[in-house]
């Protein structure tokens, strides 16, 4: 095929619209710093990094059990979980 076009490279990023901004998905450090203040964002990826190793995949269930966490999970749960839901169950019919 190379011989015939030529390809561009490419990456799929999901992203949600939360807050005036769009954001990755799944929720990640970046995403983290995108959303809250500096100081907010640097408490809470302290909170987490001293939980979970860096580049950890973590579930909300799982971070649920963290107390510390309580406001990050809310606002994940809240802004992020109960959007890509809606928008994933929005095409399906019940019958």
């Amino acid at each position: 095929m190379k011989k015939f076009t030529y390809f561009y490279p490419y990456m799929h990023e999901v992203k949600v619209y939360v807050n005036g901004c769009f954001v990755p998905v799944p929720f990640n450090l970046n995403s983290l710093f995108m959303l809250f203040p500096a100081s907010m964002a640097l408490e809470l990826q302290s909170k987490l990094l001293k939980k979970y190793p860096y580049g950890s995949r973590i579930s909300i269930l799982d971070l649920v059990q963290v107390k510390d966490l309580r406001f990050l999970i809310d606002f994940i749960y809240e802004n992020i979980f109960i959007i890509l839901f809606y928008i994933l169950s929005a095409g399906k019919v019940s019958k």
